[in-house]
């Protein structure tokens, strides 16, 4: 706010020395216009920079919405937990997805050990399990929205995960 406040000082200096020499020297109308628009100019640039001012001070714009909760995954690649050897780590948008070499049934053994651990709870209404695949929901996320984790069996012991927060 200082630099604002000493640029309008300059403003009104220049707007004064420019009205006194104009009385004392009768000055010429292209002077005068000239003059006119100098100080417009630095008007300008006063007006901008007690914009910059303002916003410095207001500091940075509130998100919109909450960002959800940053769960320790170990790996450092995801908010959610994941098992050690989870490959092919994607974090797009609060979903991630990721390849492990274990079976659903350990898959699925980790991540209700993983979530009870944090204190959520599985949703048993909305848990499919099916030899091919998974999916299950736990609810007692801090931002309030249920954390869905659902896998495919790849073959070979490998299985792909996919988590994420939904209105479930």
């Amino acid at each position: 706010m200082k630099r604002a406040t000493r640029n309008r000082m300059i403003v009104v200096s220049a707007f004064l020395l420019l009205s006194l020499s104009c009385s004392v020297f009768g000055g010429a109308a292209e002077e005068i216009e000239s003059a006119v628009d100098d100080i417009a100019e630095s008007a300008e640039e006063v007006v901008a920079e007690a914009v910059e001012d303002a916003v410095e001070e207001a500091g940075p714009a509130l998100p919109t919405q909450p960002e959800p909760p940053k769960i320790d995954s170990g790996s450092g690649d995801s908010e959610f937990p994941m098992p050690p050897g989870a490959e092919n780590i994607m974090d797009v948008s609060g979903t991630t997805n990721y390849q492990v070499k274990m079976s659903l049934d350990e898959v699925i053994e980790f991540h209700r050990t993983e979530f009870a651990a944090l204190g959520y709870t599985e949703r048993d209404l909305l848990t499919t399990i099916t030899e091919g695949g998974f999916s299950i929901v736990f609810d007692g996320a801090p931002n309030g929205m249920p954390i869905v984790v659902q896998g495919v069996d790849l073959g070979g012991g490998m299985s792909n995960v996919n988590i994420r927060y939904e209105d479930a």
